[in-house]
Order: C-alpha cells, then structure tokens, then sequence
C-alpha cells in the first residue's frame, strides 16, 4: 500500500473523494491536523460534527465499531480519530475488519501511527482497506516549501536569512516550524516580517536532528 501525499489526499477531498477509512502515517503533528481540518471542512456546511479523539487505552474497538455502523437521528457526522491503537487480536480485530469491508460512508475513521512499519502483521493486514497518507515530516529538500506554505497561511514574510534561521533551529518538523511562526506572529507587533533577530530573541529549543542529517554532513564533508 503507498501512501498518498498530504497534498494529492487533499486534492482528493476537496474534490469531493471523501473516503470513510484512513490510517495518517507518520508522526509531524501538523500534517495530522492539516488533513483533519480539511475533512473538518469539507462537512462543516453539509452536517454536525461529532469529532472524537481516542488514545490506545482509552477505547473498545468493536464498541467503536458498532457506533460507527450506526446513523445519527440528528444528521451528524461521526469523526473518530485513534492514535497510535495498540495490537489489534481476536474478536475487536474480526469486528474491524467485517466493517472496512463495508464502511458506513456518512462517517470516518483514523487511525494515527507514528511509523506505521514498526506495526504487527495484523494491522498491516487491516491496512489494505483503509487509504494511507503520509504525514512523516518531510525530507530537508521539502521543507523550504513548506516553511513558504506556512508563512502565507500566517500571512507573513521573511527574509532569505530568516528563513535558514528557521530552518536550522525548528525544521526537524513541521510542528515545530508552525508554532515557532505563531509565537514571533503574535510577539511581532503587528509586523508582518519575520526577521532574524525576533527568531534569535525567540528561540526556545534546538532542533533534533534525524540520521539523513548525519548523512547528508558526511556526504557535504561539513562535521562542525
């Protein structure tokens, strides 16, 4: 199963290709709320909203289930989201998998994994009815894009310089660049430039570093 990008599932559903199961694979939690708010969207001038987060011990998976096949008397739409679901076994596992053969399309399911690879065998045997989307945090060659798509959303610039500043300090994921940006937005006095010195004058913590960084310095031979 590939994973689509946030951008193609986007396009999908604003085209009105709403699917009823989707797993969010990958853990930037921007991309995660980027992906909620359009299905958000996409219902919240057709039906009520019933929005529901669940952590892995929070929940009884063939209750969900069971409330999920069912129809609200009040044209509501049923959105529930479970993060990272322990294994799935036994009859809950029979009972999800009897609904992703026939989904009730009036509501959604999510299934958010960090990784979904480091998973058992018995979700990757769920995983062929659901529609996959990839919210990893992008490559270091994406993110330029995506810091430009979160600065118009915000509706601010930033200098060349400002923008590597970001990079360098909050661009171990897209989570950390967003609230960075909302903090020196509301800091920034009504200034719609971002510049280098607010971004030093703001800096909160370091940016983590992944192992395609070590990678990439070895290949540049830059070991500072």
């Amino acid at each position: 199963m590939l994973d689509l990008t946030i951008r193609n599932a986007v396009i999908q559903i604003r085209n009105g290709e709403k699917k009823p199961l989707y797993i969010l694979n990958g853990s930037d939690y921007y991309l995660q709320t980027l992906f909620i708010d359009e299905l958000v969207n996409f219902f919240k001038n057709k039906v009520e909203i019933e929005k529901c987060f669940f952590s892995s011990e929070s929940y009884n998976l063939s209750s969900l289930v069971l409330d999920l096949k069912m129809d609200s008397l009040f044209n509501t739409h049923k959105l529930y989201i479970l993060n990272n679901p322990s294994r799935i076994i036994g009859k809950e596992k029979d009972d999800l998998i009897n609904y992703c053969k026939n989904p009730n399309l009036n509501h959604t399911l999510i299934f958010l994994f960090d990784r979904m690879q480091n998973k058992s065998i018995s979700f990757k045997s769920i995983s062929k009815f659901f529609t996959s989307i990839n919210t990893s945090t992008p490559f270091p060659n994406k993110i330029n894009s995506w810091l430009d798509f979160i600065l118009n959303k915000n509706k601010l610039t930033a200098s060349f310089e400002a923008k590597n500043l970001l990079i360098d300090l909050y661009g171990d994921s897209l989570s950390h660049l967003s609230l960075q940006i909302e903090k020196i937005k509301i800091n920034n006095n009504s200034n719609n430039e971002i510049s280098k010195e607010s971004i030093i004058q703001l800096s909160g913590w370091k940016k983590n570093y992944f192992p395609w960084h070590l990678l990439d310095s070895v290949g540049n031979k830059n070991l500072d």
